[in-house]
């Protein structure tokens, strides 16, 4: 799939005009991260808008005793970018 229809099928892209999603793709790339992979940690600075094409991310912290605490999910077609906020 291109890129331009890539994000074409993002709904927060919906209205843009095939031109404005030319302009997109243009400053924009697809990055694939192999499952169970860790995105970026709280921490993690992010200056990036990133969303979701597809798969499903967790939203976890861990305490003080290793346990992992259970935030939510994301799921594909949203934005992700509020990780690091």
């Amino acid at each position: 799939m291109l890129l331009q229809e890539v994000i074409s099928s993002i709904d927060f892209f919906n209205e843009l005009s095939q031109e404005q999603v030319k302009k997109l793709s243009e400053i924009s790339r697809i990055n694939s991260y192999p499952q169970n992979s860790i995105l970026y940690y709280e921490s993690d600075i992010n200056n990036s808008l990133m969303f979701l094409v597809s798969g499903l991310i967790k939203i976890y912290k861990v305490d003080k005793f290793g346990n992992e605490i259970f935030l939510y999910h994301i799921y594909k077609n949203n934005m992700i970018s509020e990780l690091s906020s």
